[in-house]
């Protein structure tokens, strides 16, 4: 039985990873550590976008982490399930990422980006980048990445903190003066790291959610920008990345948000994009006769913003087959908060 588990489980899987690999060696990449503001050359794929034991759920490890009040609870609430959840290493959505999903996906990404390195100019005038059932399949891909990383789970965490340290505060301020009223920060509230595996196992396998994810990426126009420069594009340890220019007071970067941009490189020649139908039809409107589903050349500035962005929105690392970062080492320089540890905050009450 040890034999079968996986220690090292990745939220960003390696069938993907490997579409930036070094030219020669499929095993490695090039990594860029923001958070260090440091290059690693000739990383091992295996090695990165992974963290150990990553979904599984320990409930012992649950049970040290929560007070002994909450420790007796849980074990009450449990009964006859504790022991079956204390021997569970059955590695569930491990196991289902990589026998029910990563294999569709691996042969989806190879059609897509061999169809993009292959296309002739007519070809890209007057042809789809890929087929309505192609993009519907890849919808779910891409609604299941964007769920499934260590970003996400970052924000899961930020929001459940916030939530429960403005219901604290505003509870306990009903009940008391104005001089002894709590003020925002006067109360922090923390989950514990395996506890938190629960919330996010809910939301990656709430299959609702997850196509309900998937039309709101289908309602967009899907772009395939092919890049012959000699700059790659990067990914990164949560390659689904949202932009939005700034309107207003500031940008809404929900994914039905008007002008909102969405990419996903899907090799250093070929990524993915998706854009706001209102906010970008008529502009795309000018340079193609497509509504959706077409191509388009990537020119090295569209190349670099796609970089930056991927910089920008990673949690902590970027990948490449080339080892110039130095348009991600310049935005560390010049600004350093993309150094701290990325989190998602919200703003709550």
């Amino acid at each position: 039985m040890a034999d079968d588990i996986t220690k090292k489980e990745h939220y960003v899987p390696q069938c993907y990873l490997k579409n930036f690999s070094i030219a020669g060696n499929p095993e490695k990449i090039h990594v860029f550590d923001k958070v260090k503001a440091q290059i690693r050359r000739d990383q091992n794929i295996l090695d990165n976008a992974q963290e150990r034991y990553f979904y599984d759920i320990d409930i012992d490890k649950i049970l040290v982490e929560a007070s002994e009040e909450n420790r007796a609870a849980i074990v009450k609430q449990l009964g006859a399930d504790y022991e079956m959840l204390h021997k569970d290493k059955t590695q569930y959505i491990e196991k289902l990422f990589a026998e029910q999903l990563e294999g569709g996906y691996s042969q989806l990404l190879k059609a897509i980006i061999e169809k993009a390195c292959s296309a002739t100019p007519w070809y890209i005038s007057n042809c789809y980048c890929m087929s309505e059932e192609q993009k519907i399949a890849f919808s779910i891909y891409l609604s299941v990445q964007y769920l499934r990383t260590r970003k996400t789970r970052n924000m899961i965490e930020e929001g459940y903190t916030k939530l429960y340290e403005t219901l604290f505060r505003k509870i306990y301020n009903q009940k008391c003066d104005d001089e002894s009223k709590l003020n925002p920060g006067d109360v922090t509230f923390a989950i514990g790291k395996e506890a938190l595996k629960i919330p996010h196992a809910e939301m990656i396998l709430d299959m609702d959610a997850t196509l309900d994810l998937s039309v709101a990426f289908l309602n967009h126009i899907w772009v395939i920008y092919i890049n012959n420069t000699k700059v790659p594009f990067w990914t990164s340890d949560s390659p689904v990345v949202l932009n939005n220019m700034p309107s207003g007071i500031m940008a809404n970067k929900g994914i039905m948000s008007k002008g909102i941009e969405i990419y996903l490189p899907l090799s250093g020649k070929v990524c993915l994009a998706l854009y706001d139908r209102e906010a970008y039809g008529m502009a795309f409107a000018l340079k193609t006769s497509f509504e959706d589903r077409f191509y388009l050349q990537a020119s090295k500035e569209i190349v670099e913003r796609c970089n930056m962005i991927q910089v920008k929105e990673c949690n902590r690392c970027v990948y490449a087959e080339d080892d110039d970062f130095s348009v991600a080492e310049k935005m560390c320089k010049d600004y350093p908060s993309l150094m701290q540890k990325n989190r998602e905050y919200f703003d709550v009450g």
